[in-house]
């Protein structure tokens, strides 16, 4: 998957105060409004690379809610510039999509026999990874594991959008 080289320069070049943050659960078919809103909320121009930005993110809504039929989504966005979840885990959630758009990608592994991360990869800039969470409802193995990149340069900024499924609007 990739951004258009223009949506993700314009991306990469953007103060970090006008990048969205959020937190929040709401109806599938709210994204796009409320996308919106954090994008104007941050003071994010108005222009065709926002646009390419927010249609994608709707897309990334659409397909993950497509995969667990969902009525609700818990929708985030993180501004990093700090290290923030340096160990590998498994998040308690049933899945969890992972996309960074602007700065290094989530990093993964697979557990080996000892139970201790195996080779590390990388997710690519503006691709996205869904991982199983504690609460998958069958119990299966999962031994995949993911953490934040560290973040070594001071100028660094990462965009991370999180999205979860939700059974409720009262799950925060």
């Amino acid at each position: 998957r990739c951004m258009q080289q223009g949506m993700q320069s314009w991306l990469d070049t953007l103060p970090v105060d006008q990048l969205p943050t959020g937190r929040i659960v709401l109806p599938f078919f709210k994204v796009r409004s409320a996308v919106t809103e954090l994008m104007n909320i941050s003071e994010m121009p108005d222009c065709s690379e926002r646009q390419l930005l927010l249609d994608d993110i709707c897309l990334l809504a659409h397909e993950f809610n497509k995969l667990f039929t969902s009525f609700y989504l818990r929708l985030r966005f993180d501004v990093l510039t700090t290290n923030k979840c340096p160990k590998f885990h498994i998040d308690h959630v049933a899945a969890r999509l992972l996309c960074t758009y602007r700065g290094t990608g989530t990093e993964y592994s697979f557990l080996d026999g000892q139970k201790r991360p195996a080779e590390i990869f990388s997710t690519p800039n503006c691709a996205a990874i869904v991982l199983r969470g504690t609460k998958w409802p069958t119990d299966c193995a999962n031994n995949l594991v993911h953490r934040s990149p560290e973040i070594n340069d001071e100028n660094e900024t990462r965009l991370l959008l999180v999205i979860d499924p939700v059974e409720n609007a009262g799950d925060k």
